[in-house]
């Protein structure tokens, strides 16, 4: 079921009874609001990343540092969204998640439409060294939006940043080596892939 703001806006959509702190790889997407340009631009293909970009990226990979549990797979800052896998509690390479077994998999396209979630923070069941995917990408937004406001008001005195992020993320859970291959795939070639984007906005 594809993210529809219309029916999702004020409510999660993630997996009834999913545990998300358990191990498993996911793909993350998140968007800033109005899809603004904010993050830099693709260049022959390449992406530039801007000051605020710089600060996306830095800490993405400074998760690692808060949760030595967590490992990170391909990811990369757009211009106006920011895609990522997270693996929790499993070394790159193993990114198997949840109990499914092949039957209960399905064909569809690995990247497809990643299911909704909440920047909401979930119940406080996770441990510190076991954190859910909700409290993971909730504690990145405040820290990125955080440092960009500073960042802002620095170079725009008097003017308004305004919401950096959409209020909600999307995320897919990852269920075998294929689906893990084609999304780092589909990650790492998305600068090249600008002008076809979904997120593309002028």
């Amino acid at each position: 079921m594809s993210y529809n703001p219309k029916l999702h806006h004020r409510r999660s959509i993630r997996l009834r009874g999913y545990d998300y702190s358990q191990q498993g790889a996911y793909f993350i997407t998140l968007c800033l609001q109005n899809r603004r340009h904010l993050f830099g631009r693709v260049h022959n293909k390449t992406m530039l990343l801007s000051a605020m970009g710089q600060i996306a990226h830095q800490h993405w990979v400074q998760l690692t540092e808060r949760w030595p549990h967590l490992e990170l797979g391909a990811f990369q800052v757009m211009p106006n969204h920011f895609h990522g896998v997270l693996i929790v509690g499993a070394p790159v390479g193993v990114p198997l998640a949840g109990t499914q077994t092949p039957d209960e998999m399905t064909d569809a396209d690995p990247v497809g439409e990643p299911l909704a979630g909440s920047q909401e923070r979930v119940a406080a069941r996770a441990t510190p060294t076991a954190p859910t995917v909700g409290e993971i990408i909730g504690a990145y937004k405040s820290l990125v939006a955080t440092d960009c406001l500073k960042l802002f008001k620095k170079e725009h005195p008097g003017k308004q940043l305004g919401k950096l992020w959409q209020r909600d993320y999307w995320e897919h859970i990852i269920r075998d080596q294929r689906a893990f291959d084609n999304i780092s795939n589909y990650i790492v070639q998305n600068p090249a892939k600008w002008d076809e984007d979904r997120f593309y906005e002028k």
